[in-house]
Order: structure tokens, then sequence, then C-alpha cells
């Protein structure tokens, strides 16, 4: 018995005549050789006649290489639209599988509303094929299911085909995903599984993590106003307004306090309630911020429900405060030295606690009204004195100076106690910072008439009296 020869993958084929051949005749010129066999325009016609002598291995390569060559082409061409090719279709979900971190949160919103879908007259959709028993089965990709699930998303590029989850792919980080399996780092295609792999997918904490994302970006894209980054500057600003308003009145209790020469801090100045009455004296500077807080609705909020650490009102704040002002007036009293830089210098070492202080004065003159200059005597600087030798005195007295940036060599006379330390010719003060003038021939006789002048008297007391802190406004 002849061995039955195998039938081809071609056999399986049905013939496409051209269109000028007679139907009739057909038959009879099969074997012409006229016949032209026309390429198929889409997948080629697949007759049922043998497929069922078909072993199921060769079935399903058959039916997956017609799938794929289905999926070549734009998913929205002739039956499902437009004619482009897959990969410049703009809003297919396979182009935020391993980019969307790139993307900003108006792109993501603005993708996952565009985003691509079949039309329901396509037919080239993903078909999974599998058997049962003895029967070969298979099912396509349903475009229903993107209706029912709004999460879901399809993707025909063939290296991508199948159905992810656009909401995990488009809020989720890389580093989240890479964990993940179907529907986030890779298709899902085992259809007949699709209604329990759906549900079990949306109870995923991942995915209710993702979906919670999109909402909370979705309302920020949407409106302006409420997004957090928006939220923190608006509460930024309104600090900044809130300390523009108090900082100056507590200034202010700092500039009085200072001026009229009072104590600043009583009995008890820390841990301060501003919402109960004082039980006992707390000092100058809290009873003025009472009062400042009485009229000032601002300040009282502030003093009774700000941040304990900036409230601005502790020994701290003061001082730094007071530091402040004290630059503020060199900075003022260093320009007028700049119109005139000649000066006389006035120091007096006192005991202060326990310790040597010696305060470092200038006489000038203050240029406010350039056409009536007036001479005035300013506190320069303290400083702390280790000894009260003359020449310990002479090199504070020098430090001082260079740390203020006044130009000793500009010192046209001294102004001194009767101590010895101060007044002694040889050891004494002055004669210590006569030495340490630079004397020109040009300054000579002004600078030997300084010199020579008897020691000054004046009143120290009101030398600090002299201070003049009305300048810092």
């Amino acid at each position: 018995m002849p061995k039955e020869k195998q039938s081809s993958l071609n056999s399986f084929f049905s013939k496409k005549r051209t269109l000028s051949e007679n139907p009739s005749t057909s038959s009879a010129s099969s074997s012409s050789p006229e016949e032209i066999l026309e390429p198929p325009a889409k997948s080629p016609t697949i007759t049922s006649a043998g497929l069922k002598d078909l072993p199921s291995e060769i079935l399903v390569q058959i039916f997956q290489y017609l799938t794929i060559q289905d999926c070549l082409r734009d998913p929205r061409d002739d039956n499902c639209g437009e004619a482009n090719p897959v990969s410049d279709v703009p809003y297919d979900v396979s182009h935020v599988v391993k980019s969307a971190e790139k993307l900003s949160d108006a792109e993501r919103v603005q993708f996952l509303e565009n985003c691509w879908r079949p039309t329901p007259s396509c037919s080239n959709l993903d078909t999974q094929y599998w058997k049962s028993g003895n029967l070969n089965k298979h099912i396509k990709f349903q475009i229903k299911w993107l209706d029912q699930r709004k999460w879901l998303a399809y993707s025909a590029r063939p290296d991508h085909i199948g159905a992810w989850c656009i909401t995990c792919c488009l809020f989720l980080s890389d580093n989240e995903k890479a964990s993940l399996g179907s529907f986030v780092k890779t298709p899902f295609r085992t259809y007949n599984k699709s209604k329990e792999k759906f549900d079990g997918h949306e109870t995923k904490e991942y995915h209710k993590k993702a979906v919670e994302r999109s909402y909370v970006v979705r309302a920020q894209v949407s409106n302006i106003q409420k997004r957090i980054d928006t939220q923190i500057d608006s509460v930024r600003m309104d600090n900044i307004q809130s300390n523009k308003t108090v900082l100056p009145l507590i200034v202010d209790a700092v500039m009085l306090c200072a001026k009229q020469q009072i104590a600043f801090r009583g009995h008890r100045d820390y841990n301060i309630d501003f919402a109960e009455a004082p039980a006992q004296n707390e000092g100058n500077f809290i009873a003025i911020l009472r009062l400042l807080a009485e009229s000032n609705p601002e300040l009282k909020r502030h003093l009774i429900s700000g941040p304990a650490n900036a409230r601005y009102t502790s020994k701290t704040v003061q001082n730094e405060i007071i530091s402040v002002m004290a630059d503020l007036i060199r900075d003022y009293f260093r320009q007028c030295l700049e119109e005139t830089p000649h000066f006389a210098l006035i120091a007096d070492e006192t005991t202060s606690e326990g310790r040597e202080v010696l305060s470092v004065c200038l006489r000038l003159l203050d240029f406010a009204d350039p056409t009536n200059p007036i001479q005035r005597e300013v506190l320069l600087d303290l400083c702390d004195l280790p000894r009260t030798t003359g020449s310990v005195i002479a090199a504070t007295i020098r430090e001082s100076l260079e740390r203020q940036k006044v130009d000793i060599a500009n010192c046209r006379g001294q102004a001194y106690d009767t101590t010895a330390s101060m007044s002694s010719n040889k050891k004494g003060g002055k004669s210590c910072v006569t030495q340490l003038i630079e004397v020109f021939y040009d300054i000579g006789h002004a600078l030997d008439r300084g010199l020579e002048t008897d020691i000054i008297y004046f009143d120290f007391a009101k030398a600090f009296d002299s201070v003049c802190l009305a300048k810092l406004v």
C-alpha cells in the first residue's frame, strides 16, 4: 500500500482567482497556467476542511502565527480605525510600562484620560488557545472588559500585546514594580481566567495604593489650590506674613527698653503663659508685649498659640536683637568716619560682676544733617580685660578698633581717667596707645597737640547716654 503524502501548510488555504476569471469555467481551467494566486490582503482565509484532523499543537501554532501577523499592523487600521504604525500610537499603555517615572503629574493624568483602546469593530484582538480534553478552545480579549474595569488597558504592540493595569503602570514606582508580574510588569493573556484574575488584581494592596495615588494626583492637577505643594506654600506664606507683623512689635519692645535704659527681665522670664495673667513680676519686656497684644490680635494669637520655639521672646532672642541694633549703629557711625575720618578716643575700665570691662568710645562728627554736622560721643565696643596694665589696655583698644574696622592712625586725641594704669607717662594706657599710632609729617603737628593736652575729664554716664539708638530706624 503506497504511503500517503503528508499535506503542506498551503493545502489548508483557499485560492483566490482574478476578477476576470469566469466562475462557471473555474473547474475546467483550474490547471490553467493563467491562474493567478493573489496575496492575502489581511490574514489568509482558513477553510474548515481538514482542520479537525490536525494535531492540536499545529493548530495552535497556526492561529498564533496568524494573530501575530495581524498585530503587526496598527490595531486601528481597516477594522479598528486610523492607519498608523503601532509604535506611533502616542497613548498605548506599552509606552509607560518602564518610563512612567519620567512623566509629570499632569502628563500622567493626560495619559490616563487618553489611553488608547481598540474600537468595538476591531477583529484582530489577542486570542488565547488551549485544549480542554479532546476539544480545542480559544477566547479573544473582550472589549467590554475595558468598560467593566476602568483600570484595564490593552496593548496591541507585538512585544506588549495583552491586558495591562494602566493605573499601576502610571502610579507605581520602578522599585514597586520590580517584584510584580501580570498586569504591571508583563501583559495578562490568560483570558479564560479573566474574571478571577481581574478580581484578584483589584484586591492587591499595591493596586489600591496606585488607585489612591491616581485620585490624589487628578484632584491636584484639576484644582491647583488643593495641591499639597501649593497648600504647603500657602501655609509657609501665611507664617512669613504673620512673622512680618509680629516681629517688628517685638523689636519695638526691645528698642523701648534700650532707649529708656530699663531692665529687660524680671524675677521669672521663662515658660511665660501669655494666656494667663501674670502671678509675679515678669520684667519690663514681657509687660510691654502684653500691653501691645491687647490692641493687636495677631500678636496676641502669636503669643498664646504660636509654637513655643518660635515666639521670639526668649532672652537669647532679646540679646540677638540688641546685637543687631548695635551693629546697625556701628555701621552708621563708620559711615560718618568715611566723611571725616579723624576722631578722639575715649576709654574707661570698670568692674562688673567680678570681671574687668573696658568701654571703648569715640568722639566724632555726625553727618545726619550734612549742612550742620553734630559732635557726638558714641560707645563703640565693650571688651573684657584679662589684666588692668597699660600694655594690656592698649592692646585691647587696638584689637577693638581693628575688629570694628576703625583705623587707629586717624586718632587725634585721647581721653581717660586719672588712674595710674591709664595716665602713666611710661606704662599707662595713654602712652602705650600713642606708640601704636603711626605719625606722619603732614599730621604731626595736630597729633602732637592732641597728645600734649592734659588728661580730659568728662562724665562717662553722659557718654553712654549719647548712644543714638534712634538711628536704627
